[in-house]
């Protein structure tokens, strides 16, 4: 089911989001949450795995797919449409889990909705702040962007996303993932990135939450520092790290059945907690 919705406060923006999978099923509902230039269906061969288990939830992200931009470049303001979400469907408790940018909204909404969140996962992602390289990286970013380089900027961003071997060996992926790319605002990039760049450290949100939390990292992936990261999520009280091999930022795609499996059983588990 498709289902858009508006975003209290001022109900002028609007989310998007696909619900599907066991509706009669008492498990806590899982929320998938996409990364840079995605929309919800980067998920799908995830959701096939999962849905046969309980309530998934695929949002896109404000500014991305069919959300509205949101207000103001803040994690803030897309942690609020995972509440939208989540008042629209009567979720009094939710699982998340959120790739690369969606994971950064993951670690906002541990500190916005903790007490909704039964667990939370994060996939190619971590809880740092941007190195001065990455943030002038996004910068250069921006600036080809709001020149109107928008392909230029998606057909450079997703080939450093596989492991190089994956990217050789499945070029028709890597395209369908350039298109993906390419259907999204040039708007909902600048915004997104922005955000990124302003975003903070959860180093203590991480300490802090006492949820059940996972990272699912590659050992090929440019962008999420593999040790630092582990470190860092080891962290938490609750907290287990998996490491898929010869798999770069895009497990979705690389590896999607042993993402898949792990983030099964990550669910699965949460009801005897």
């Amino acid at each position: 089911m498709k289902k858009r919705i508006s975003v209290q406060p001022s109900h002028d923006k609007h989310l998007f989001y696909v619900i599907r999978g066991n509706q009669s099923s008492r498990r806590v509902p899982l929320v998938l949450i996409h990364g840079l230039c995605e929309d919800h269906s980067v998920w799908d061969a995830v959701v096939s795995a999962l849905e046969p288990h309980g309530i998934v939830c695929c949002l896109d992200l404000p500014g991305f797919g069919q959300s509205d931009p949101p207000s103001s470049p803040k994690m803030e303001e897309y942690a609020l449409a995972l509440e939208a979400l989540a008042q629209e469907e009567g979720f009094e408790r939710m699982a998340v889990a959120g790739h690369s940018l969606g994971g950064y909204v993951t670690l906002q909404s541990m500190v916005e909705l903790q007490d909704k969140l039964q667990g939370a996962i994060l996939v190619h992602s971590h809880p740092f702040v941007d190195s001065p390289e990455r943030a002038a990286s996004r910068l250069r970013s921006i600036e080809i962007l709001e020149q109107g380089h928008k392909e230029l900027f998606v057909r450079q961003l997703f080939p450093n996303l596989f492991a190089p071997r994956y990217a050789e060996e499945h070029p028709e992926v890597l395209e369908q993932c350039i298109q993906m790319g390419l259907r999204q605002s040039e708007v909902g990039i600048i915004t997104a990135l922005k955000t990124m760049l302003n975003r903070r450290s959860h180093l203590d949100t991480l300490e802090k939450f006492e949820q059940p939390v996972m990272a699912i990292l590659g050992d090929e992936d440019k962008l999420v520092p593999l040790e630092d990261t582990r470190r860092a999520v080891e962290r938490a009280p609750r907290a287990e790290v998996h490491v898929l091999k010869g798999v770069g930022h895009m497990s979705m795609f690389e590896a999607s059945e042993a993402l898949s499996a792990h983030i099964l059983n990550f669910w699965l588990q949460l009801d005897s907690y």
